[in-house]
């Protein structure tokens, strides 16, 4: 059985009857293990703006507050390893929140993500302004194909618990 996720009409399902609390802190529990990039998309001018712009139904939203609730334990896991040498990775809650929400509005290509990071206002609140490269985008994917499907398995029992 293949279960492909359809953006809109999976997030008007999954949005149905399903409160999520915002963290209160959105800096990352794992961060102690491996420094990443400053990830604080709280403290940036596009966190100021879009909360009057954008709705509060508006699916960015809804993905931030589901990818906070996730256990990221497989994807942290392949960080422990590695010379150390290199720009500090992306902060991979981040990288996750950016590729399910781009998912769900139907970009796929990590060009298109790239680019999205630039010109759309809700990925520009999901990376706090950043802009991860198309091969940033496309390796984080790809390393961790594994664990994006068994996240997608905890987001569908998170939508049944809810």
């Amino acid at each position: 059985m293949e279960i492909k996720f359809t953006g809109q009409v999976v997030f008007e399902q999954l949005a149905l009857g399903l409160e999520i609390e915002e963290v209160a802190n959105p800096q990352s529990p794992w961060s102690v293990r491996k420094t990443f990039k400053s990830y604080r998309p709280d403290q940036t001018i596009m966190w100021q703006v879009p909360k009057n712009i954008l709705p509060e139904q508006h699916l960015v939203w809804f993905v931030r507050k589901v990818v906070a609730h996730l256990d990221l334990s497989e994807i942290l896991s392949g960080y422990r390893t590695g010379d150390g040498r290199g720009q500090p990775p992306y902060d991979p809650g981040m990288m996750l929140t950016l590729l399910i929400y781009c998912y769900c509005t139907e970009r796929e290509s990590a060009r298109d993500i790239e680019q999205a990071t630039y010109d759309d206002i809700p990925c520009k609140i999901i990376t706090g302004d950043q802009h991860p490269d198309y091969s940033t985008i496309a390796n984080f994917r790809k390393e961790n194909l594994a664990a994006l499907e068994n996240l997608f398995g905890q987001v569908l029992t998170l939508a049944q618990e809810a």
